[in-house]
């Protein structure tokens, strides 16, 4: 039979609470797990993460497509969402995925967020275009926003800020798309919604619903617009 000395002793790997993402960090070590030992990216972080883990990220500017295919809370750390900018795409596959405190600003395409149970929290999305005609969405699209700013994206299809979401709290403000200039199918409570612009139907919104939000001075721009048309300026 087996001995003691036989049987090898099994391999039990720690999952870290909390990891630290810093683009200035000059000594990074596996698991990053202190400020001092933080990974340079998103990217090289995520295989260290488990469900539920937070992934504290440092003001700075990131530029880095990434696929999120862990259940993890993203948090900047900065005074505001503007300390911590992100110019490239984030694909999340995972879901429960939690974003909080971070500016997404000049990335193209959209945030292909696959995940209905994706949050985003005090988040903004500012000057993101839409590369081509095929469904896109100037910024967020199957997910929940919770006072978000979302403003100056689109070149859109369907929705310059938002497709399929539903958004509470926040200003969404100076987005373009087709159809809907802040939203295409995604419902808003408690949202100011001004200056958006939609080409053919849904200054505001297109086939969604809102709230007790503020709506002003949002417009259509399509040739041969309609008397009809002007009254989709707020909602279709």
């Amino acid at each position: 039979g087996k001995t003691c000395r036989d049987v090898k002793p099994a391999l039990v790997t720690v999952v870290p609470k909390t990891v630290y993402v810093d683009g200035a960090s000059t000594s990074p070590v596996s698991p990053y797990d202190a400020p001092e030992k933080a990974a340079k990216t998103l990217k090289d972080v995520l295989p260290v993460c488990g469900e539920g883990t937070e992934v504290r990220i440092v003001p700075n500017e990131y530029s880095e497509d990434t696929v999120i295919d862990k259940s993890v809370r993203i948090v900047g750390t900065g005074a505001s969402p503007e300390d911590v900018r992100q110019k490239k795409r984030w694909t999340i596959k995972a879901p429960g995925v939690q974003i909080a405190g971070v500016t997404f600003t000049g990335c193209t395409g959209r945030f292909y967020v696959d995940s209905p149970n994706a949050v985003f929290t005090n988040c903004v999305a500012v000057g993101n275009v839409s590369t081509d005609n095929s469904g896109t969405t100037g910024a967020f699209t199957d997910c929940t926003l919770h006072d978000c700013i979302v403003r100056d994206n689109g070149y859109a299809t369907y929705g310059g800020a938002t497709r399929s979401c539903t958004v509470y709290g926040g200003f969404i403000t100076g987005n373009y798309a087709y159809y809907g200039g802040a939203g295409y199918e995604s419902e808003f409570y408690g949202v100011k919604i001004s200056n958006n612009c939609a080409r053919c139907y849904g200054g505001a919104a297109y086939s969604g619903r809102l709230v007790d939000c503020h709506v002003i001075h949002n417009y259509l721009v399509g040739p041969g617009k309609t008397d009809v048309d002007a009254l989709g300026g707020a909602s279709q």
